[in-house]
């Protein structure tokens, strides 16, 4: 015979208006055993039955074999606010002793509900102690308050959570969880993003001549870099050739960073009718403006001996 759990259900439905509103409170007991347990309800001392009040309903729910029983309050009244206990039975089988749990009704009991202290995505940079703070804004009896992160509890203190000198690793979604068995739990969950940058690469792609083995002038020509990076859209990407900054041209030189035929958040700068003065070396740069997140560069030479469709990394 396990520890029996009692769980606080409410519903609040309008009948007439706001002349008359009917709260109907339900009180779930469940328990595993064997054999099947008898259950008792109690209001206080008072054994309860639906015979002797037709403000209380005792049944069991469909489909639960005889492990759960519910106590369903009509149109709530004053005498409602009680102590109510489910005792459970296997009738002294073994010596089993019975067991039982009481909850205290009153008219403030509330499920709980929370706030955070920080964004739904937080990024932030590795070595940093971060601090994510779950309070409570609601809850009649006081709710429990857990972390948890990849499916495991996380120590925490009062709904504060502390991660020290964080790591890339510690990047996920960490949910924040208040439970005081009375309606459904309250849940909010952060993104924690953990600023990272790796793997640059840079692609060559002629546009047209496909079976040229190398560039020629007077061709379209683009020039793709792409780096892994968390938050991967924030990665800003500068290009210099032998290095001075790129200055785009409408006619002749375009940055952009939408190909769909390319990976998203990929840089391009695209030339149109390549000339001889476009030769050099060009330099790609991708970095966190503001951050201490170190930049990734990567450079290549374009000449007539560069060959097509070749990465760099």
């Amino acid at each position: 015979l396990d520890e029996p759990i009692l769980t606080i259900h409410q519903t609040i439905s309008d009948v007439r208006g706001s002349f008359y509103q009917e709260k109907t409170v339900f009180l779930r007991c469940t328990v595993s055993s064997n054999p099947p347990a008898r259950f008792i309800w109690k209001r206080g001392s008072e054994i309860l039955s639906h015979n002797q009040d037709n403000g209380v309903d005792i049944y069991e729910p469909l489909y639960t074999q005889g492990e759960t029983k519910v106590l369903k309050l009509k149109n709530l009244r004053p005498k409602d606010y009680a102590n109510y206990t489910c005792q459970v039975s296997v009738r002294d089988v073994c010596g089993i002793p019975d067991k039982s749990i009481t909850f205290r009704l009153t008219n403030r009991t509330a499920p709980p509900a929370l706030k955070l202290s920080v964004n739904e995505t937080l990024v932030v940079n590795p070595g940093d102690n971060v601090t994510m703070q779950c309070s409570l804004t609601g809850g009649d009896p006081p709710p429990k308050v857990i972390w948890s992160h990849s499916q495991n509890v996380v120590p925490s203190k009062g709904g504060n959570l502390t991660i020290w000198n964080i790591r890339p690793e510690d990047s996920g979604y960490y949910n924040c969880t208040a439970t005081n068995n009375v309606g459904n739990p309250a849940k909010k969950t952060v993104n924690l993003l953990v600023r990272s940058m790796k793997n640059a690469t840079f692609q060559i792609t002629p546009d047209v001549n496909k079976e040229s083995e190398n560039i020629q002038l007077g061709r379209d020509l683009k020039l793709s870099c792409h780096v892994d990076a968390v938050p991967q859209e924030k990665v800003v990407y500068s290009w210099f050739k032998n290095q001075r900054i790129v200055v785009p041209s409408r006619r002749r030189l375009e940055i952009s960073r939408n190909d769909p035929d390319l990976p998203p958040d990929t840089s391009s700068l695209d030339f149109f009718d390549l000339r001889f003065s476009d030769y050099g070396t060009y330099m790609c740069v991708a970095s966190f403006p503001g951050t201490f997140t170190p930049e990734l560069s990567i450079e290549v030479n374009i000449s007539a001996e560069t060959g097509k469709g070749s990465y760099y990394s």
